[in-house]
């Protein structure tokens, strides 16, 4: 295509120093063993593996103390289960990374158990937008407005003890006409962790930007490549 041709095992050998090269990368020391925020997230793209099919790239994003980011760890997967977060997690561990104040993910089932199993003393901070996208897809479109209001106003506030009144008052209004989705309650409550850092930092916290925007540019620079 390119007006190359490169034989079987030149392909061969090239795949081999790029495999040494993120085996290198995956079994690093990390230079520092604390890290502020670690952003969990799995995003699907087509593989070709005899036949085409999604699959599920798992990435860790960081932010130190310096507010520097930084790719800790990803891996692949068919989909995205608890126990592919746990070893991802573990493996941070054993490479020296011991400290963790706070993880950020979507919520999905086993990854919190995959939190608490590897970082135990970490906060748990569901993506609040994400959540949002959900809660708007579920309530009728009459609705919406006057929700997606009332459920911004919760993260407005000055303080989590606020933000937990608000948070019930907003339950139980909406219990009436949602009672299924309001079953499901004790899961806004991880929504809240963000509440325990300072203001400046808080929205990188509970949005989805930083995650989002990695994912996006990194598939547009594989997809060109």
């Amino acid at each position: 295509m390119y007006g190359h041709n490169y034989s079987p095992a030149m392909v061969s050998n090239i795949t081999k120093q790029v495999e040494n090269l993120v085996d290198e990368y995956r079994n690093r020391k990390f230079k520092q063993n604390k890290f502020v925020a670690v952003f969990l997230d799995a995003t699907y793209i087509p593989l070709w593996r005899g036949t085409v099919a999604k699959e599920a790239v798992y990435v860790e994003l960081g932010i130190d103390s310096y507010g520097q980011k930084e790719v800790l760890d990803y891996t692949i997967a068919p989909d995205e289960n608890g126990d592919v977060w746990t070893e991802l997690l573990l493996g941070l561990k054993f490479c020296g990374l011991t400290d963790i104040q706070l993880f950020v993910s979507d919520g999905m089932i086993g990854i919190h158990n995959a939190i608490t199993v590897s970082y135990s003393n970490a906060k748990y901070q569901r993506f609040w937008v994400r959540v949002e996208r959900k809660l708007m897809k579920k309530v009728r479109k009459e609705d919406r407005t006057e929700i997606l209001s009332d459920f911004k106003s919760i993260r407005q506030t000055d303080s989590r003890e606020s933000a937990k009144q608000v948070l019930s008052e907003f339950i139980e209004d909406c219990d009436n006409k949602y009672h299924r989705l309001m079953q499901k309650k004790t899961g806004y409550y991880d929504l809240l962790a963000f509440f325990d850092f300072p203001p400046q930092i808080r929205r990188t916290i509970y949005s989805t930007n930083i995650i989002e925007f990695f994912n996006k540019a990194a598939l547009d620079r594989f997809f060109v490549t």
